[in-house]
């Protein structure tokens, strides 16, 4: 997994998640094209384990609450940090990416039967 390196990422724009003058939209858009695709780079060929599923969804919720500016004082479920930066769990969108490339290898190893 890359969580360690998207990490270290989310580290360095430190002062962009907390600067006043950018919007959450910016800083989500941020977020999901560097930190989120790092951390699920090559996602599609990992094991799939309750222990990964649930670091990842562990990290993804320490980084949408440190966008918000949400503390564990605040009492804000995971639900509804999902809802406020309109989130998917990093676990779906891996299982997603997963079955879309297990249909890719179905197709194309279907059509080269076909092709002699």
């Amino acid at each position: 997994m890359e969580l360690a390196k998207a990490a270290a990422v989310f580290r360095r724009l430190d002062n962009v998640w907390r600067s006043s003058t950018l919007s959450l939209k910016i800083k989500l858009d941020l977020y999901t094209s560097l930190i989120v695709s790092t951390a699920i780079y090559a996602s599609e060929t990992w094991k799939s384990t309750a222990r990964i599923r649930q670091q990842l969804d562990v990290f993804h919720q320490r980084n949408l609450r440190k966008i918000l500016g949400i503390t564990w004082k605040d009492r804000v479920t995971n639900m509804e940090v999902l809802s406020r930066t309109g989130q998917r769990r990093l676990q779906d969108i891996v299982a997603e990416r997963r079955l879309l490339m297990a249909g890719h290898i179905i197709r194309t190893t279907s059509q080269s039967r076909h092709v002699i």
